[in-house]
Order: structure tokens, then C-alpha cells, then sequence
């Protein structure tokens, strides 16, 4: 039985080669990689730490049961979680505007704002700058933090 898609892929000579001996029955687009080797290689070494990142809503429950340190200055309508739940976003619709606030943990694990937005025309604007802002976090290393910083 041959799987078309089901190839194991190894670095040889600076490129990839692919080979159908060490198949599995599962179609998979998995990368297994020697770090070792890797991480000598700047091409490859650029790549680490790099991929996909989630920002996407999450319920007004499950942002609560992280106990937020929050002053809420307007009506909730929105409420986000990166993938590994190391930030946190809200959106709140308030009379003249639309606000977005950032959290992130404290040296304690305590969520508190780090970034806010306010003066925001619409709540697309607002999401959108939030998520914007979640995923600028995203990019760097750091998950604590001290005091605000955007």
C-alpha cells in the first residue's frame, strides 16, 4: 500500500529530501528536525520560533475566570485569547468611542493591562487594532511583564 502524501523529509547538503522509507499511515505534514544541525544553519535558525500565532475570540466566562486586574470604563463586547492564553484582549464599547486593552502576566501570573487604544470609530477597528496588537506581543519572546508598555 502506498500513501502518496505520507514521505519522510531529512536535511542533507543545506536542502530537504524527501523518502517514502520511513512512511506512516497517517497523511501528515509534520517536520522533525535534528536542532543540533539546525540551529548552526542561519537560514534555518531564522525560521525557529516562528509559525502560525492565534488570536481568536474567546467566551465573557472563560476571560473572567482569568481574574483580569481591569477597570472597566465601558460596556464589554469583546473578549480574545492568543493560542497559549499568554495575553488577553477586551473591547469595550463605551459612549463616545470604543476602547481595546492588552493584559498580559505580572511576575505574579496576574493578568493586567499592558496596551490600550482608545478613541476607536467602530468595533471592527477595535478588534482589528487588538488582534494587531496581541499578535506585535506575540512576535517577541517575552511573556511577563512589570508595567505597561503601549
Amino acid at each position: 500500500m502506498v500513501l502518496p502524501h505520507a514521505n519522510e523529509h531529512h536535511l542533507t547538503d543545506g536542502g530537504i529530501a524527501a523518502s517514502m522509507d520511513g512512511w506512516h499511515p497517517f497523511n501528515s505534514t509534520t517536520v522533525v528536525l535534528d536542532l543540533g544541525k539546525v540551529r548552526k544553519d542561519k537560514y534555518f535558525r531564522a525560521l525557529l520560533g516562528h509559525g502560525p500565532r492565534v488570536v481568536a475570540a474567546i467566551s465573557k466566562p472563560y476571560f473572567w475566570s482569568f481574574d483580569p486586574l481591569v477597570e472597566l470604563d465601558g460596556e464589554e463586547d469583546g473578549w480574545y485569547a492568543d493560542e497559549f492564553e499568554a495575553f488577553l484582549g477586551l473591547v469595550l464599547r463605551r459612549e463616545e468611542d470604543w476602547k481595546a486593552i492588552v493584559f498580559a502576566r505580572d511576575y505574579h501570573f496576574r493578568f493586567f493591562p499592558i496596551a490600550k487604544a482608545t478613541g476607536i470609530r467602530s468595533r471592527l477597528e477595535a478588534v482589528n487594532r487588538l488582534q494587531h496588537k496581541m499578535m506585535g506581543f506575540l512576535g517577541s519572546p517575552r511573556r511577563l511583564f512589570d508595567e505597561a508598555v503601549g
